[in-house]
């Protein structure tokens, strides 16, 4: 589960938290008040995990991600801008299936002319 969806997850049983919440209080104001300390330590949890989905998001920003020529699926995860075209090789790990596989060049090879 990505921590986007933790956030959701938190943010509905914080919402369900204060709704049930609702209930005990109308019979007096201090039973309200464990259903209130639930949901403020979900929303807690719940900013946790956006921060931790803001980071993975700007770190995937910072990635490369060309697509590899011969396994389009699997791309660079080296860091942006690692490379410049026609100066330097565009080589970094070759990741199948979430297994990386050792290293490969990752510039896709010219045709002969």
């Amino acid at each position: 589960m990505t921590a986007a969806r933790k956030a959701r997850a938190c943010h509905a049983g914080a919402l369900a938290s204060v709704i049930t919440a609702i209930y005990p209080a109308t019979q007096h104001p201090a039973f309200g008040i464990p259903g209130l300390v639930s949901a403020a330590i979900l929303l807690l949890v719940s900013a946790s995990y956006e921060r931790e989905a803001r980071e993975d998001a700007a770190r995937a920003a910072r990635v490369c991600g060309a697509p590899h020529h011969l396994y389009p699926e699997t791309l660079c995860t080296e860091p942006a801008g690692h490379y410049v075209r026609d100066r330097d090789s565009h080589a970094g790990p070759l990741i199948i299936s979430g297994r990386e596989r050792g290293g490969a060049a990752w510039d896709e090879p010219r045709a002969a002319a």
